[in-house]
């Protein structure tokens, strides 16, 4: 009888922490998502999206230039547009709404502290940078990618024979 009292009483302490466990993850989520939604709102109006749009075809036509072929001015535009049009909106939309998935990640407390951070001049600063940072990184990242994708192309056939 006491093997039997000692598990019901097991089961039920496991129960109880889970579901008080599960009652405190769910109180805080709303308030990880109310900082999460603020901040992402934030970003997204601050963003510079045509500036990391570029950054997105900016280095093929690196490319077609660096192994000799002409680019014009007119094919620059064309491609600048096609991009803008089919990024810039989806864009916004994913960082506007990456709040669900901040409060997922990110703990009540790290979620202040961004939020504050980005609501000094110095957070803005670093936000608003970020183009930057892809433009400057972005050669040495698909030179990095070109010059392993052949060893990893022929891994890969290997391994999914």
């Amino acid at each position: 009888m006491t093997r039997l009292h000692s598990a019901t009483c097991a089961i039920f302490l496991l129960v109880s922490a889970f579901a008080f466990g599960t009652a405190s993850i769910a109180d805080d989520y709303d308030q990880r998502l109310a900082i999460a939604n603020d901040y992402a709102a934030m970003a997204a109006a601050d963003m510079d999206i045509d500036a990391l749009i570029d950054q997105m075809w900016k280095p093929m036509v690196q490319g077609f230039t660096s192994s000799g072929k002409t680019v014009t001015d007119a094919q620059i535009a064309k491609l600048r547009s096609v991009y803008h049009d089919n990024f810039a909106e989806p864009l916004l939309g994913l960082m506007a709404n990456q709040g669900p998935v901040m409060a997922e990640i990110y703990t009540l407390n790290e979620l202040k502290a961004l939020h504050a951070f980005y609501l000094t001049p110095d957070g803005r600063a670093v936000m608003s940078k970020m183009p930057q940072l892809l433009e400057k990184q972005q050669p040495e990242i698909m030179s990095l990618i070109m010059s392993n994708m052949g060893p990893i192309m022929q891994a890969m056939q290997e391994i999914f024979q």
